[in-house]
């Protein structure tokens, strides 16, 4: 049930009239895309191959406004290297979306420059 739940909330991100969307190859190897919705307030980032990290090291979602920089949460990549992840946040003034490599846990705010960063389109 849970997943059917999650797999509803990606396809409705995906059709909101709102939806915005980039893509762009991501630094290392593999490639990753995201479609945000401010009025649903979720984001889905999908990736493909993208490289595995040491134990010691997580990647980390960011929302990029003019003036700051959220956590969009820690990505959990399997071996495969590709993932949906859906996430929640205030999504108002984000015009860009990243991904960095961070120490385990995650980071406050990006302690390393991105490996994949992506303006958002018009919806």
């Amino acid at each position: 049930d849970r997943l059917a739940a999650e797999a509803q909330r990606v396809a409705a991100v995906l059709a909101a009239p709102d939806a915005r969307n980039a893509a762009a190859d991501v630094e290392g190897g593999g490639q990753a895309s995201v479609v945000a919705s401010e009025t649903r307030g979720e984001v889905v980032l999908i990736t493909d191959d993208l490289p595995e990290l040491s134990a010691d090291q997580t990647y980390q979602l960011w929302f990029i406004a003019p003036e700051e920089i959220t956590s969009a949460g820690v990505v959990d990549v399997p071996d495969s290297g590709d993932v949906t992840y859906l996430t929640a946040g205030d999504l108002g003034g984000v015009t860009t979306i990243a991904l960095s490599v961070e120490p385990a846990g995650g980071s406050e705010q990006p302690s390393t420059p991105p490996v994949w960063a992506a303006e958002l389109g018009s919806g």
